[in-house]
């Protein structure tokens, strides 16, 4: 189970971060469907938690995963 929910969230973390440098996404420049403020680092953010969720998946570090994510 929490092998799944580390996939899933981290999967949703990595497409947040994406869409965060797609131009098209953000409206202003500063928001991500225009409702979320972001920028760069925050993208790097959201990648770095994302590419860790999945790591955590394929290396079964997902109960820590969570339980960091969860503090």
């Amino acid at each position: 189970m929490t092998r799944t929910f580390a996939l899933v969230i981290g999967v949703v973390f990595l497409v947040a971060g994406i869409f965060g440098f797609i131009p098209g996404v953000t409206m202003d420049g500063e928001y991500l469907f225009g409702i979320f403020a972001v920028d760069a680092v925050h993208n790097l953010i959201h990648l770095l938690v994302g590419a860790l969720g999945v790591a955590a998946y394929y290396w079964d570090w997902s109960r820590l995963y969570c339980q960091v994510l969860g503090v």
